[in-house]
This record gives C-alpha cells, sequence and structure tokens, in this order.
C-alpha cells in the first residue's frame, strides 16, 4: 500500500565554498532565488556549520523565510536520518537544505557530484526516497 501523506520535497544545495567571498555568494543567492522563483520553500536548513548556517541564513533572507540549523546534516551517517526528521515536519512542503557535498554525495550515494549552483531533489515519504539529480530521478 502506498503513503497516503504528501511526500516532503527536500531540494538539496552542496555547499563546500566556505571561502566564498561576499560578491560570490551574492550572485549564487541570486541565482538560487531564480531557479526557485515557482517553487514555495517553506524552510531553509543548514548542517551546523559556520558556513552553511551564514550561507543558509542569507538565502533564507532572499527567498523571505527562517532558516535553522539541522544537526546531522554534516555526518554521513546521520544525514538520512535528519532528513527523514525534517519530512515528518514539512510534509507536502518544499524545503531546501543547505549541506557539505561530500555529505550530500555520500548519502544520497550520487555517482557524480551536483554541478555548481545545480539542485538535487529529493522526494520522501513512508515508501521511501525518490532522488533527482539533473532531471533523471531514482528511487532508493
Amino acid at each position: 500500500m502506498s503513503d497516503l501523506q504528501c511526500a516532503a520535497t527536500f531540494l538539496v544545495l552542496d555547499d563546500d565554498s566556505p571561502g566564498t567571498d561576499e560578491r560570490q555568494l551574492e550572485g549564487v543567492t541570486a541565482q538560487l532565488a531564480e531557479q526557485l522563483a515557482g517553487r514555495r520553500v517553506a524552510k531553509v536548513l543548514a548542517s551546523p556549520s559556520m558556513p552553511q548556517l551564514a550561507r543558509a541564513a542569507r538565502i533564507a533572507e532572499h527567498l523571505g523565510v527562517t532558516s535553522e540549523s539541522a544537526p546531522g546534516l554534516d555526518e554521513g551517517p546521520l544525514f538520512r536520518q535528519a532528513v527523514e526528521d525534517a519530512a515528518d515536519v514539512y510534509r507536502g512542503e518544499a524545503v531546501l537544505l543547505v549541506a557539505p557535498l561530500e555529505v550530500v554525495r555520500a548519502a544520497l550515494g550520487l555517482a557524480t557530484a551536483p554541478a555548481p549552483g545545480e539542485l538535487v531533489e529529493l522526494q520522501v515519504d513512508a515508501d521511501g526516497w525518490l532522488v533527482r539529480q539533473g532531471g533523471s530521478g531514482e528511487t532508493r
């Protein structure tokens, strides 16, 4: 039997650029806001490290939503549990996740890293995870 509740949608932005200068950060934020123009993002969650928290706060401000730390998004073994916990809270909504590239790749089993600025989309419900990268989808 399939899950009768709406899936939570996570848009994962890998963030491995703690040295990004202010102008680059503003450009990435504007590009991301443009990519998300047709979507309603309810929240921005970030790994607890300072670079990701700062980036998340800037993006959330640009999108007109709030951001917060989500412990586990920066730790491979805990990433999936952090996402599952958030899925319970954000059923039927879209949430932007900001996490380190290598953690995202390992946790989602991505063969290749997302291109700069590319969002990986996750849909999470009781039936499992659907991962979309670059237009293709794979159930995990």
